[in-house]
């Protein structure tokens, strides 16, 4: 009798050949000799390849050979090639070849595209670990190539909501490292998420600087999601509410386009971003944000310049530089190059010395405003009632001041300990082995401190101006004696004066050992350097001491303000 297929409710969405094609070739298992048998074409399975370990798939092999081959390989004939590609056993056929077997036993079927991502998709869900990267190529195959609609691609597979099935699409916009994180197991699948919101290049600092991981180590655990978050959003989350230009402005996009009608803002996806942004808007263009901002920034200020005297008819663009920046609190930071300086900030003119300008701080930074910067203005200036900094706010400053003066120095007995090496001369028998010794302990360092060598080694000749691109391995294959020896000095002590609290004796034992130098002297010449110039007789007087061989405790410069009520 013969057999007549019952007629769904709703015929799904096929390919025409699906509705013709004979699936099964063959229910029995046939051995096919590995040579005449090719991996799987898909994009994820490229990705899924670079998580094979070799140990285990010899471990396998030799499984397979002292006992047998339990499941067979599905495989499909590829006319075109004359030859069988796998679906599903990847890892069999693989782990065969390492210990001789010639053959690997197989079904072979007659699949469709559809039919292969089917099966490869009931096998990844039949497996404990099963690998998103799967499911997410399968439904973006099914959507873009095939015309299913989210909503049939939820009801096929009997997804939880049309929002899941977007998500799971959205990871096939992560970058290639990311997808293997995410594959191996290492980078869980919220984490992934919110990476793939973001364009290339951010990814690219995002998993670069291991963001995802305690201690931004990748070796340890995955962050709390929440902290993971929290963190992005701070280096990298592009909150419009809170933008530093108007986001309704066409004036900061080439083509007039403002935020509210742009497809990168994430109001505008509310089925894939809404949860993810807290019902924020949010940009996803790093670029678009940053010079919609610069560009506000230069708006502003030559708007606020129409309002200064031009005597001289100077042109707006140069005049505009004579508007200051300002900030509602003390700060050392920048405005787009320009320096902030702490005055008081009024909505309008309250003054005769009332001037245009731009503040640099806070939810109105960018904004135009007015400030006066006179000292002998009575209004803002009272006599003994200039602005006061809060105990806090001084001990910031000092805190920032000391920082960049531990950074500037590391940087410099870092650069005179590694003068030792000109005079001497190691010899190395091999050198491809010392090369993958140091690249080795250059994956090791971390994300900061290979930042921080590559300050030091980026003027070497012919140094790469990427140093996570495949050119600075290249590179460093090609280092001569002494400049290998450069840098496993660097990369040996590393942790010396870099991440501790009490780094100074680290950094002080270096420059005395390998330079022959005074540390203390360094520093107070560093603090010269770097010194206000409200402080800089106080520094240049604790340099002379220093210079004559005193004892002297380092100074303080806000804090002794402060202290002394100057």
């Amino acid at each position: 009798m013969s057999k007549t297929k019952e007629k769904p409710a709703k015929p799904p969405k096929v390919l025409p050949e699906e509705n013709t094609a004979q699936v099964i070739i063959s229910n029995s298992i046939i051995a096919i000799p590995t040579g005449e048998i090719f991996p799987s074409s898909f994009d994820f399975a490229a990705i899924r390849r670079q998580t094979y370990r070799e140990e285990d798939l010899l471990d396998l092999g030799l499984s397979i050979k002292s006992s047998m081959q339990i499941e067979p390989a599905i495989v499909r004939w590829i006319e075109s090639l004359k030859k069988h590609e796998i679906i599903s056993g990847e890892r069999r056929w693989r782990a065969v070849q390492k210990v001789g077997i010639e053959t690997l036993d197989c079904v072979v079927r007659n699949l469709t595209d559809v039919q292969a991502l089917e099966v490869q998709y009931k096998e990844n869900h039949d497996r404990q670990d099963n690998d998103p990267l799967v499911d997410a190529f399968l439904f973006k195959h099914l959507h873009e190539k095939e015309n299913f609609s989210i909503t049939e691609i939820r009801d096929k597979f009997n997804i939880k909501s049309n929002k899941d099935v977007l998500e799971m699409i959205l990871l096939n916009d992560l970058i290639d490292e990311a997808k293997i994180q995410l594959s191996k197991k290492l980078l869980p699948k919220r984490h992934a998420l919110k990476i793939a919101s973001f364009k290339p290049k951010v990814q690219e600092k995002i998993i670069a600087g291991n963001f995802a991981y305690r201690g931004n180590n990748i070796e340890n655990r995955p962050l709390p999601f929440e902290q993971f978050e929290e963190i992005i959003e701070d280096n990298f989350g592009r909150k419009l509410e809170k933008a530093p230009f108007d986001t309704e402005d066409p004036r900061l996009h080439v083509y007039g386009l403002k935020c509210l009608d742009c497809k990168e803002n994430t109001i505008n996806q509310p089925d894939l971003f809404g949860m993810r942004f807290d019902g924020d808007a949010a940009c996803l263009n790093a670029d678009c944000f940053n010079l919609k901002a610069s560009t506000f920034f230069r708006l502003q200020r030559e708007e606020a310049a129409l309002r200064l005297p031009n005597p001289e008819n100077k042109p707006i663009s140069e005049l505009s530089k004579e508007v200051p920046v300002v900030a509602t609190r003390p700060t050392t930071e920048k405005a787009f190059g320009e320096t902030v300086i702490y005055t008081p900030v009024i909505e309008q003119p309250e003054c005769p010395f009332s001037i245009p300008a731009i503040i640099g701080d806070g939810d109105d930074r960018n904004r135009s405003k007015w400030t006066c910067t006179n000292e002998t203005c009575e209004i803002h200036f009272p006599k003994e009632q200039k602005p006061k900094m809060s105990h806090s706010d001084r001990e910031k400053l000092e805190r920032e001041l000391n920082e960049k003066i531990k950074k500037e120095a590391r940087v410099k007995v870092f650069k005179s300990s590694i003068a030792f090496f000109d005079d001497y001369k190691p010899f190395w028998m091999y050198n491809d082995l010392i090369s993958a010794l140091i690249l080795r302990l250059w994956d090791d360092s971390g994300y900061d401190v290979q930042n921080f060598i590559f300050t030091i080694i980026k003027t070497w000749k012919n140094c790469p101006s990427n140093h996570q691109s495949a050119a600075f391995e290249i590179w460093i294959g090609k280092l001569t004696k002494v400049q290998q020896s450069r840098l496993l000095f660097l990369l040996t002590y590393k942790l010396e004066g870099f991440y501790s609290n009490s780094d100074t004796e680290g950094l002080a034992r270096l420059f005395r050992e390998f330079a022959d130098g005074n540390f203390k002297l360094l520093d107070a010449q560093i603090r010269y350097e770097l010194a206000p110039l409200e402080f800089k007789a106080k520094a240049e007087d604790y340099l002379g001491h220093v210079q004559n061989g005193y004892e002297i405790e380092i100074p303080k410069f806000w804090l002794a303000v402060e202290e002394t009520g100057d």
